[in-house]
């Protein structure tokens, strides 16, 4: 027998590149920040202490264009929004966030670090999660102790299973701290006045039951979300 349970499922599904996102350079300093796009307008999300005093900064994107953006917003944790002044927009579509990260926490505990570099490539550090805060806060260290975070650092993405899943806030040592996806997107939504209309989906357990002989094969469709994960158990 074959049982087929549906959980809130996580497919990994390949995300585009459409956000990950840009380098930022001040007159002073280095960091990164992602695209985030509201109505016709495109902004970049990115921690307040790599703007520092500077009102307008440079980003770079991975397709080696230059953008100019000035800052439009400071929220009440280390993070700023700024505004991209220069035409075209480079803001496509927004990132979409894990579904219950706080759950995919629970089985999941590696995951990517990406930072833009001067040539535009992107950098891709393996983490682990040692630290989680319920509710804002994630610590991390790199998989490879030969692959410290370094200075630049700040403001890059972090990635667990191939969504977003927050956003590099400061390097001590060994450690990085991420301010994670779900509790920003609450401050955005809010700046924004976005109200979150969707409806949600109670996701009931499908199941295919019955007894398979050998080699044989049965078709069972199964009614799947993005970003959400399966499991499979097998009774013989």
């Amino acid at each position: 027998m074959v049982r087929l349970y549906l959980f809130t499922c996580l497919l990994l599904i390949p995300l585009t590149s459409q956000a990950s996102d840009v380098l930022i350079k001040t007159l002073s300093s280095t960091g990164q920040g992602f695209l985030y796009k509201n109505e016709s307008e495109c902004y970049v999300v990115t921690p307040s202490h790599v703007i520092g005093g500077n009102q307008q900064v440079t980003l770079l994107t991975a397709d080696r264009k230059k953008h100019t953006a000035i800052k439009f917003h400071e929220f009440d944790v280390d993070l700023s929004l700024l505004k991209v002044t220069s035409s075209p927009s480079p803001c496509v579509e927004n990132h979409t966030p894990i579904n219950k990260l706080s759950t995919i926490l629970t089985v999941v505990s590696n995951g990517e670090l990406q930072t833009k570099l001067d040539d535009a490539s992107t950098l891709r550090t393996p983490i682990t999660v040692v630290g989680i805060d319920a509710n804002e806060f994630l610590s991390i260290k790199p998989l490879d102790p030969d692959r410290p975070f370094k200075q630049g650092f700040s403001g890059s993405i972090l990635y667990i299973a191939n969504s977003i899943s927050g956003i590099l806030i400061e390097v001590d040592g060994d450690y990085g701290y991420i301010y994670r996806y779900d509790a920003l997107e609450e401050h955005l939504k809010a700046f924004f006045g976005i109200s979150d209309d969707k409806k949600s989906v109670d996701l009931k357990p499908q199941s295919h039951n019955g007894l398979l002989a050998e080699d044989q094969i049965v078709e069972f469709q199964l009614e799947l979300q993005k970003n959400s994960p399966i499991e499979i158990i097998s009774n013989k």
